[in-house]
Protein backbone atom coordinates (compact mmCIF):
# COMPACT_ATOMS: atom_id res chain seq x y z
CA UNK A 1 0.00 0.00 0.00
CA UNK A 2 3.12 2.57 1.13
CA UNK A 3 4.41 1.42 -2.46
CA UNK A 4 1.11 2.68 -4.27
CA UNK A 5 0.48 5.72 -2.37
CA UNK A 6 4.17 6.73 -3.32
CA UNK A 7 3.43 5.97 -6.57
CA UNK A 8 0.22 7.95 -6.57
CA UNK A 9 1.73 11.08 -5.10
CA UNK A 10 4.51 10.74 -7.98
CA UNK A 11 1.40 10.75 -10.72
CA UNK A 12 -0.66 13.53 -8.93
CA UNK A 13 2.10 15.72 -8.87
CA UNK A 14 3.22 15.25 -12.51
CA UNK A 15 -0.82 16.02 -13.27
CA UNK A 16 -0.87 19.23 -10.90
CA UNK A 17 -2.42 17.69 -8.14
CA UNK A 18 -0.17 19.10 -5.33
CA UNK A 19 -2.18 18.72 -2.44
CA UNK A 20 -3.70 15.28 -3.72
CA UNK A 21 0.11 14.07 -3.60
CA UNK A 22 1.07 15.44 -1.07
CA UNK A 23 -1.69 13.81 1.06
CA UNK A 24 -0.89 10.58 -0.57
CA UNK A 25 3.06 10.70 0.48
CA UNK A 26 2.39 11.70 3.79
CA UNK A 27 -0.19 8.45 4.20
CA UNK A 28 2.75 6.40 2.55
CA UNK A 29 5.39 7.95 4.96
CA UNK A 30 3.25 7.15 7.78
CA UNK A 31 2.71 3.64 6.87
CA UNK A 32 6.52 3.44 6.45
CA UNK A 33 7.48 5.22 9.81
CA UNK A 34 5.47 1.98 11.33
CA UNK A 35 6.82 -0.81 9.75
CA UNK A 36 10.36 0.56 9.62
CA UNK A 37 9.58 0.62 13.42
CA UNK A 38 9.02 -3.32 13.42
CA UNK A 39 11.96 -3.75 10.77
CA UNK A 40 13.99 -1.24 10.59
CA UNK A 41 16.45 -3.57 8.23
CA UNK A 42 13.97 -4.33 5.52
CA UNK A 43 11.46 -1.16 5.66
CA UNK A 44 14.11 1.64 6.39
CA UNK A 45 15.29 2.25 3.34
CA UNK A 46 12.10 2.52 1.88
CA UNK A 47 11.13 5.40 4.28
CA UNK A 48 14.21 7.25 3.46
CA UNK A 49 13.32 7.15 -0.17
CA UNK A 50 9.69 8.46 0.35
CA UNK A 51 11.07 11.16 2.75
CA UNK A 52 13.05 12.45 0.15
CA UNK A 53 10.20 12.59 -2.19
CA UNK A 54 8.22 14.43 -0.16
CA UNK A 55 10.88 16.85 0.83
CA UNK A 56 11.83 17.47 -3.17
CA UNK A 57 8.23 17.10 -4.27
CA UNK A 58 6.23 19.00 -1.66
CA UNK A 59 7.74 19.89 1.97
CA UNK A 60 11.08 21.29 1.37
CA UNK A 61 11.53 21.57 5.33
CA UNK A 62 14.46 20.91 7.13
CA UNK A 63 13.06 18.58 9.50
CA UNK A 64 12.07 16.06 6.52
CA UNK A 65 15.94 16.35 5.43
CA UNK A 66 17.12 15.79 8.96
CA UNK A 67 14.85 12.79 9.10
CA UNK A 68 16.73 11.37 6.08
CA UNK A 69 19.89 11.77 7.27
CA UNK A 70 19.03 10.02 10.38
CA UNK A 71 17.85 6.76 8.15
CA UNK A 72 21.16 7.39 6.54
CA UNK A 73 22.94 6.78 9.59
CA UNK A 74 20.82 3.68 10.59
CA UNK A 75 21.71 2.06 7.09
CA UNK A 76 25.24 2.80 7.33
CA UNK A 77 25.37 1.00 10.74
CA UNK A 78 23.38 -1.96 9.60
CA UNK A 79 25.42 -2.60 6.21
CA UNK A 80 22.84 -1.77 3.35
CA UNK A 81 26.10 -1.12 1.14
CA UNK A 82 23.24 -0.73 -1.61
CA UNK A 83 21.36 1.97 0.12
CA UNK A 84 24.53 3.64 1.14
CA UNK A 85 25.59 4.78 -2.22
CA UNK A 86 22.09 5.30 -3.21
CA UNK A 87 21.20 7.91 -0.86
CA UNK A 88 23.90 10.25 -1.49
CA UNK A 89 23.45 9.99 -5.24
CA UNK A 90 19.70 10.96 -4.85
CA UNK A 91 20.79 13.90 -2.48
CA UNK A 92 22.79 14.93 -5.31
CA UNK A 93 20.50 14.95 -7.65
CA UNK A 94 17.77 16.39 -5.88
CA UNK A 95 20.27 19.51 -4.85
CA UNK A 96 20.84 20.11 -8.68
CA UNK A 97 17.06 19.95 -9.31
CA UNK A 98 16.17 22.57 -6.20
CA UNK A 99 18.87 24.44 -7.93
CA UNK A 100 17.19 24.18 -11.30
CA UNK A 101 13.71 25.54 -9.80
CA UNK A 102 16.13 28.39 -8.14
CA UNK A 103 15.43 27.17 -5.15
CA UNK A 104 18.49 27.65 -3.37
CA UNK A 105 17.82 27.66 -0.05
CA UNK A 106 16.99 23.94 -0.45
CA UNK A 107 19.69 23.21 -2.06
CA UNK A 108 21.75 24.37 0.29
CA UNK A 109 20.16 22.37 2.86
CA UNK A 110 20.41 19.17 0.70
CA UNK A 111 24.36 20.34 0.16
CA UNK A 112 24.87 20.30 3.93
CA UNK A 113 23.24 17.11 4.29
CA UNK A 114 25.72 15.66 1.73
CA UNK A 115 28.71 16.99 3.10
CA UNK A 116 27.30 15.55 7.17
CA UNK A 117 26.68 12.64 5.86
CA UNK A 118 30.11 12.14 3.48
CA UNK A 119 31.47 11.53 7.26
CA UNK A 120 29.61 8.02 7.87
Amino acid sequence: LATSLNNLSNRLSDAGDNKGGLAAVQRSVEIREGLAKQNFAAYGPALGITLLNCYIIYERNIQTLLKVKEIYVLIVGSSHAPWVVIFPQLLREFSDQARADNDSKSALEIDEIIEEISKY
